[in-house]
């Protein structure tokens, strides 16, 4: 038996709750129909370690038979196979599935989802030759600014990257390189009422799926928190000569400029569109089906952390590593908190440098040139995307 919710959103006929699954929303199954009257269920899939996101929301879609977003990570298999019963599908019903992005809660559990149903493979018609480029590493160890932020940190590396980790990072590379795209997917392309969207900037093989007017984000738009924006990187000539040649220059694939344009994207929708995101759409026992203005709270999010950044410098110069661990006083930077920590606070400096308002040290030290270029850039998009 079925508990109708009392819930509304854009182009939401009727939603139900199927399981509701833990607190924070593991093995929770919805049922949601759309006003076309077409069926998506929402599956929590808990994760194989610690995971203060919550599950990965998976989702099956009713669309040109059944589709399948995302997959979970390595462990996921055996718990979508037990909360796919409790909607009354099978797994070898999904004739596809789709990869947001190639994160181990996105993509890991994709392989063995695949060779058990024999699923197609859509995904971003980059994320094939991306698998060969080791971000982590890159941003790690040859990313100037990230470089200079570790100098300055009294920690190390093994408390900052954090064990458990470097694990779960090494299982899913393993895994990934097993996973074959059938589809490679570009800016536009369709499967029946499905469309793809690329949306580059937490990763740059970020995808968001729209369908009877419901966007499937990945962790490009999600409620509660702010997803993590990649930071500027190069790729070696080897990884762009096997790349498509829209996506060789990495400028316009990674960094906060690109993901704040792709948010403008998904913020001009408003409240055309429902976002399903894959974490937090179930948390405390509160239900989190938001707009696509959410886009825009996020983007004002990124504002206020780079007025924050020049609060904290001040009149003073600040190593980077300062100006992390000062950003983030409200956290516990442990384990691969720290690294996250880091690459955000180098993601919004890069923004604020580009736009003139920074002197960047080869030290490593920060100062703030007294100038607001970067705010008058961040409220021409977000003036954009409200007259949208």
């Amino acid at each position: 038996m079925t508990d109708p919710l009392d819930i509304t959103a854009p182009n939401l006929a009727r939603a139900e709750l199927l399981e509701g699954g833990d607190r924070a929303g593991n093995h929770g199954v919805f049922k949601l129909t759309t006003t076309k009257g077409r069926t998506i269920f929402a599956l929590g899939i808990p994760q194989d370690g610690p995971a203060p996101q919550g599950p990965t929301w998976v989702y099956l879609v009713e669309g040109s038979g059944w589709s399948m977003v995302d997959a979970g990570d390595t462990s996921a298999y055996k718990h979508i196979v037990a909360d796919m019963a409790k909607t009354g599908l099978q797994p070898r019903q999904v004739q596809r599935v789709f990869i947001t992005h190639g994160h181990w809660d996105h993509d890991g559990g994709v392989a063995e989802f695949c060779r058990e149903t024999g699923a197609e493979v859509w995904a971003h018609e980059a994320y094939e030759p991306l698998k060969a480029f080791d971000g982590w590493l890159r941003q790690g160890e040859a990313h100037r600014l990230l470089k200079l932020g570790r100098q300055s940190s009294p920690q190390t590396g093994e408390w900052a990257e954090g064990r458990q980790w470097q694990q779960r990072y090494r299982d899913h590379e393993a895994i990934r390189k097993t996973i074959k795209v059938t589809h490679p997917v570009w800016d536009g392309r369709r499967c029946g009422d499905i469309v793809c969207w690329l949306t580059p900037g937490h990763t740059a093989d970020e995808l968001t799926i729209l369908f009877d007017g419901f966007m499937f984000t990945g962790d490009h738009v999600l409620p509660e928190i702010t997803p993590h924006p990649s930071v500027k990187t190069t790729y070696s000539a080897e990884l762009q000569d096997s790349l498509p040649a829209l996506y060789r220059d990495a400028s316009k694939q990674q960094g906060l400029d690109v993901y704040l344009h792709s948010l403008l994207r998904v913020a001009k929708l408003g409240d055309m569109a429902t976002i399903l995101p894959a974490h937090r759409l179930l948390n405390r026992e509160k239900t989190n089906l938001v707009s696509a203005h959410r886009a825009s709270q996020i983007m004002e999010h990124h504002l206020q952390r780079m007025n924050r950044l020049v609060q904290i410098l001040g009149q003073d110069k600040q190593l980077i590593h300062h100006l992390t661990v000062h950003l983030f006083d409200h956290r516990k930077l442990e384990g691969g908190n720290y690294s996250s920590a880091m690459t955000e606070t180098v993601a919004h400096l890069e923004f604020m440098d580009d736009c003139g308002d920074l002197m960047i040290e080869g030290d490593g030290n920060v100062s703030w040139k007294g100038t607001w270029h970067y705010k008058e850039k961040m409220m021409a998009l977000m003036d954009s995307a409200r007259r949208s």
